[in-house]
């Protein structure tokens, strides 16, 4: 058995690796750009998983892999070793070359390193099991494992692959631990260890849906009552198991509390507040009203019609990586979508701005009451997602720095993209349906980005609205039938709307943007109900003859 790990560095995986090499039969590769004092037993294959290549390279005749590179990024991020950005975009990209080759070349199950901090809101008393929806904070540690549970829950369903996730507590060895209070989230290494191995093991041939592409969550912390999260505790659904449950039957050993180095810890606080106060945001951000509007992407033809809606109402500070320059717009296209003729005059302004950059972006947000983001790049294998992933969290943390509270981002629909458990062929499908993203390079990444969105709007009580497009087009040229469409200018009267309305109900709101038609394929009450927008061109004459 060939087994690619994706770490070497860190606590669990130079253990994990000394347990495998000791196995016979057993042979290690481990994938990285970086290696620590080279071991005879075990392969080393150098590079970056971002390099599609050496992630093809890397998967090449493996029976598993264990995805442990989320986790040392996190420590190297706190470690001052690796930014924010350059962490992140490593993870995203990482992660989506890694999945894809492991479908194409046929790579039966994937282990995905996460973490239990992403429950770290939720206090002790809480029965939380692998069934609860995780509530990371916007901090980089979170935020690294919850794009890449993301990212792999969407990437396997293009394959019968197994996905099994492991979310650890916080992973320790004696050393680390001696002379500390005792921490309720340790988990001993070698705990963590035996839980990878039961990852590899076990056997999930009878589980619901068997064959195709499937994904399992278990939680490994330690033993004992005082553990932040017990293991063993039932989900509630039969067909899915927890970690200390056949088949998986994860049996932790080591009982920290009672280590002769520990030192004991206060009892913890029962906190009896309703569980909605207790998750709600933290440090919210309050409304302001909204004069100042920063249009991120003001360069394109969505930008555009934007900027001519909202210059009227507004003072509107264009950004884009260029100079404008509308009327130089790929003809063919501009042919169904007519440029509205703007003058940037005062008090709009431009600033010429990389989304890229978290500095340059940061300078941009600076004095504003409002974002909308209009930027985008469908198809470049590296900047698709510093652009649309990336920049859109540059985004977020800068609207926290500046308390800028409303932030309208524009997404392609998410609903309509063909594979294992697709909307394609449901009828009168809600905004709120979960997202299907798949392997599509441009709609991870928007994906990724409006998941980055939800996690700072639930955290710090932002007001997002996420404006979900299909096709634009120009009303006086019928041209095209797609079931969700919506003319330029009423792309743009959209946006304005969405920074228009007072409140919206919840931090994070989707909307789709798109005329209604007779086919029932989508369900647009809520942008009328909660935004009262309505299309202003009736674009009747698409779907009739």
């Amino acid at each position: 058995m060939r087994i690619l790990l994706t770490d070497a560095r860190s606590l669990l995986s130079t253990r994990l690796i000394e347990l495998l090499n000791r196995r016979q039969g057993t042979a290690v590769r481990v994938a990285g750009r970086e290696h620590p004092d080279v071991s005879p037993e075990t392969e080393y294959l150098t590079g970056e998983l971002s390099d599609q290549r050496i992630a093809a390279e890397a998967v090449r005749d493996v029976d598993a892999v264990v995805h442990l590179l989320p986790l040392r990024l996190a420590d190297a991020f706190e470690g001052g070793k690796i930014s924010e950005p350059d962490a992140m975009d490593l993870v995203m990209r990482g992660t989506r070359n890694l999945i894809v080759e492991s479908v194409r070349a046929s790579v039966p199950r994937v282990i995905v390193g996460s973490s239990l901090a992403l429950f770290d809101r939720h206090p002790p008393h809480w029965d939380v099991t692998e069934m609860w929806r995780p509530r990371p904070a916007s901090t980089t540690r979170e935020l690294l494992p919850w794009v890449t549970e993301l990212s792999v829950r969407e990437l396997i369903t293009h394959g019968p692959i197994e996905a099994i996730c492991l979310r650890f507590g916080h992973v320790v060895d004696e050393e680390e631990i001696d002379g500390e209070p005792f921490d309720p989230r340790w988990v001993h290494v070698d705990d963590a260890v035996h839980a990878i191995d039961r990852a590899l093991a076990v056997d999930l041939s009878q589980a619901i849906d068997a064959g195709k592409p499937e994904w399992h969550v278990f939680h490994i912390m330690a033993p004992g009552p005082n553990s932040k999260i017990r293991y063993g505790l039932k989900t509630g659904i039969e067909e899915r198991s927890t970690s200390g449950s056949p088949p998986f039957n994860y049996a932790p050993s080591r009982s920290l509390e009672q280590h002769p180095g520990v030192l004991p810890a206060d009892p913890p606080v029962k906190d009896t507040r309703p569980w909605q106060e207790i998750l709600a945001p933290v440090n919210p951000i309050w409304t302001r009203p909204i004069r100042k509007v920063l249009l991120f992407g003001a360069g394109g033809p969505m930008g555009a019609f934007a900027a001519q809606a909202m210059m009227d109402s507004y003072h509107v500070r264009l950004a884009d990586i260029a100079p404008l320059d509308w009327e130089s717009l790929d003809p063919a296209r501009s042919a169904h979508c007519p440029m509205p003729a703007l003058n940037i005059e005062q008090p709009h302004e431009f600033v010429q701005v990389d989304v890229q950059d978290p500095e340059q972006v940061r300078a941009a947000c600076e004095g504003m009451d409002a974002i909308v983001n209009c930027s985008v790049l469908r198809d470049d294998e590296v900047k698709s997602f510093r652009i649309n992933a990336v920049g859109t969290l540059n985004m977020a943390r800068a609207a926290v720095e500046f308390g800028i509270r409303r932030i309208v981002q524009t997404s392609p629909l998410l609903h309509l993209v063909n594979g294992h458990g697709s909307h394609l062929w449901d009828y009168q499908i809600p905004v709120e349906a979960a997202s299907r993203p798949y392997a599509s390079l441009y709609f991870l990444t928007k994906y990724l980005g409006n998941e980055i969105l939800r996690v700072f709007a639930e955290y710090h009580g932002l007001e997002v609205a996420v404006m979900l497009y299909w096709e634009m087009t120009n009303p006086e040229l019928p041209s095209v039938k797609p079931p969700f469409m919506v003319s330029w200018p009423d792309s743009g009267r959209a946006l304005r709307r969405a920074l228009e309305v007072p409140e919206l109900p919840n931090p994070f709101e989707e909307f789709n943007v798109s005329v209604d038609m007779p086919h029932g394929k989508f369900d647009h009450s809520k942008i009328r109900r909660v935004l009262g927008w309505e299309p202003l061109d009736n674009l009747d004459h698409f779907w009739q003859t």
